[in-house]
């Protein structure tokens, strides 16, 4: 018996070098370190105050932050992501389903701290325009 090996095609995909994966992080990194500013708001207490540290690469030091309701601040970009998209919690719900038992499902996000951009251009905000005309 004479026993024919086949060769398989083997498809590999070539994985991102070294270099390549650092210039996007260095690029990302360029762009969290940008300056914007914008007034902070404080969603849970009118005219409160929020202290807090944030950090998020190694060569960068970290950053204390206090910050009142209403004043307008120049901060890191990374920062100003970090209140709109991080500072939320969820709040659960109890319902009945068809077969009468409690279930739980989330029900709301309440956004604790905001920052509101008041630079043109700046892609913190939503995306969804709307334009008022007076007819």
């Amino acid at each position: 018996m004479s026993t024919e090996l086949k060769e398989k095609e083997i498809t590999t995909t070539k994985a991102p070098s070294i270099r390549s994966k650092s210039k996007a992080f260095e690029e990302q990194k360029k762009k969290d370190l940008r300056m914007v500013r914008g007034m902070f708001k404080n969603n849970e207490t009118v005219g409160g105050r929020a202290k807090f540290i944030y950090y998020k690469y190694a060569d960068f030091p970290q950053n204390k932050f206090d910050m009142n309701d209403g004043e307008i601040y120049t901060i890191p970009f990374m920062v100003a992501q970090h209140l709109n998209d991080n500072c939320a919690y969820r709040v659960h719900e109890n319902y009945s389903n068809e077969d009468n038992q409690i279930k739980q499902r989330v029900g709301s996000k309440i956004q604790r701290y905001s920052f509101i951009p008041l630079e043109f251009g700046e892609d913190l905000s939503p995306s969804n325009v709307i334009t008022v005309e007076r007819v």
